[in-house]
């Protein structure tokens, strides 16, 4: 991860019990070592709307606290980043860093704690390009699948399937200058948001975009089909006439894609 100067060497679960029970989800936690070759975690936490965070802060020192808690974190630096998917205001910036003063007087805890909040609904294809953050890549694609059913989500999709094809190049280039614990760290990621596995056959650096314009597919797909089915709910629409129209849809948006 560029934005921390940090190579992931292993990517695993690698928080407790008492963690998960209190926290009631599991985020990912990421070994890595620093260019110096000390040893960190970034804790990566997902945020499905904006709403979250007037507690984020209050959050991130009870979380901070709990790691300390774990034998397998205690004395790691640990990189907070919270990824807000959808609803984030557009006056915020894309990427924020936030500090947050740590209330005790307990050595162990006292400082300061910073991390990063990525307003995902905000980012784009150039920025991912001119910050060299190629690890935001499936973010951009999921901040999408976690949008509501609507027709300006489904202009929003074509607009990142469109950013992906002009700047084709220039991704091509970022992704192939990735290492190998790089991309091992993106594939984890990948199949964490997606919620799939995929082999080395399937998942690399040649079929990378491939995979993200699918996903954005898959989604404009399933969108057009809600559309649709709300119109035959609303007597706009014949039942049956909805499949014929789905099916002309979809062949029109793969015309327009040239893949026929």
């Amino acid at each position: 991860m560029d934005e921390y100067q940090v190579d992931a060497t292993e990517s695993r679960a690698l928080i407790g019990k008492e963690f998960v029970l209190v926290k009631r989800i599991a985020d990912v936690l990421f070994e890595a070592k620093d260019k110096n070759g000390n040893e960190v975690i970034i804790h990566l936490e997902f945020e499905r709307k904006y709403e979250s965070d007037e507690q984020m802060d209050k959050r991130k020192l009870e979380y901070r606290q709990l790691m300390e808690m774990d034998e397998e974190l205690e004395g790691k630096t640990v990189l907070c980043n919270v990824f807000y998917f959808r609803g984030s205001p557009k006056n915020k910036q894309a990427i924020e860093e936030r500090h947050v003063k740590l209330p005790t007087t307990d050595p162990r805890y006292s400082g300061e704690l910073k991390y990063k909040a990525y307003h995902l609904s905000l980012v784009t294809i150039d920025m991912i390009l001119n910050r060299n953050l190629p690890f935001l890549l499936p973010f951009i694609v999921e901040s999408e699948l976690k949008a509501e059913v609507s027709t300006k989500v489904s202009r929003q999709i074509a607009s990142i399937r469109q950013q992906i094809n002009n700047n084709e190049a220039a991704l091509t280039s970022m992704i192939e200058r990735l290492t190998a614990n790089q991309l091992e760290s993106l594939r984890t990621t990948i199949e964490y948001l997606w919620g799939k596995s995929y082999s080395n056959d399937v998942f690399n650096k040649s079929t990378l975009l491939t995979l993200m314009r699918e996903r954005l597919d898959l989604r404009q797909d399933d969108i057009q089909k809600t559309l649709l089915k709300q119109m035959a709910q609303e007597g706009k629409l014949a039942p049956e006439q909805l499949e014929e129209v789905f099916t002309r849809m979809v062949g029109l948006n793969r015309q327009i894609k040239g893949e026929d």
